[in-house]
């Protein structure tokens, strides 16, 4: 993987020859104290959502091209993507990207795989129907095949090949992130649609997936849904509510979360997350967002 890291960054100086690129570093920790069911209490730097603590920079060139790296600060155990590099890509942004990247199924919330692709985005028919495709290969074990998403507000996605749902990124509405299935299993197609809708101070979304062709016995078929909702507090300062309710249709399980997001300054927050299953507790979380 460092080869192909080193290959990015050789790209994105072939580009940069002769230009002089606008180049800014960021920092981005997510430090979380959670209490699990059953468990001790755990601290990681990613949250409940497995959203990584990042170090990276950005680096856009005169000719409009954009270089995107990301360093994970900390890896998360079984993940099906165990390398300490979250993202690494240049792109033209609304038109193509090549490297390290989240694929682009439904809208992040169900399946969240970063992998090795090449990506085109595209008007299908007009302007109101974008067309996102992404080839892409993580190596033996890992995601590998077709990934596309058809739609804006309203989209149907597919993902064919091998190895997907593997990651820790994944259905983390159902299941810890730590409890991924890991390198070697997933699925060989997953369906998905997706829907979202702004009302008010309120933003509302729908995601339902379908995964199917297991690689192993353990892998067997299944149905998910999310539905989430979040609001805006007005006042002082940013404050956000949300609640959502995932279902795994396969084992006819509920889960429920109810989260918040308290911003204290322009470059931190806090984030509590409360999740159930069923009417079982099954975790608190609390994260300090730190953006620099």
């Amino acid at each position: 993987m460092n080869r192909l890291f080193v290959a990015v960054l050789a790209l994105a100086s072939m580009v940069a020859l002769g230009q002089s690129p606008d180049v800014v570093p960021f920092v981005e920790f997510r430090p979380t104290w959670t209490v699990r069911s059953g468990a001790k209490n755990l601290f990681h730097y990613y949250d409940e959502d497995a959203r990584y603590s990042l170090v990276g920079l950005k680096m856009l060139l005169e000719t409009g091209h954009r270089v995107y790296v990301a360093q994970r600060v900390e890896r998360i155990d079984n993940s099906g993507d165990p390398d300490t590099v979250d993202e690494y890509y240049v792109e033209d942004r609304g038109e193509w990207r090549v490297g390290k990247q989240y694929l682009p199924f439904g809208r992040r919330g169900l399946l969240r795989e970063t992998v090795l692709a090449a990506r085109i985005d595209l008007d299908f028919i007009s302007d109101e129907l974008p067309l996102a495709v992404a080839a892409c290969d993580g190596g033996s074990g890992r995601p590998r095949g077709v990934v596309a998403r058809l739609g804006r507000s309203v989209g149907a996605s597919v993902a064919t090949g091998k190895h997907f749902g593997i990651q820790a990124t994944s259905f983390t509405a159902v299941q810890a992130p730590e409890t991924a299935t890991g390198v070697g299993r997933g699925h060989r197609l997953i369906l998905g649609l997706d829907a979202a809708r702004s009302f008010g101070s309120g933003f509302a979304t729908f995601e339902a997936v379908a995964l199917r062709e297991g690689h192993t016995a353990a892998d067997r078929d299944r149905a998910l849904t999310e539905a989430r909702i979040d609001f805006r507090v007005p006042g002082r300062l940013p404050y956000r509510v949300g609640a959502s309710w995932a279902r795994d249709w396969s084992d006819s399980r509920d889960y429920f979360a109810i989260r918040g997001e308290l911003g204290t300054g322009e470059r931190i927050s806090y984030s509590p997350v409360l999740r159930f299953e069923g009417r079982k507790f099954a975790s608190f979380g609390l994260s300090a967002v730190v953006k620099l």
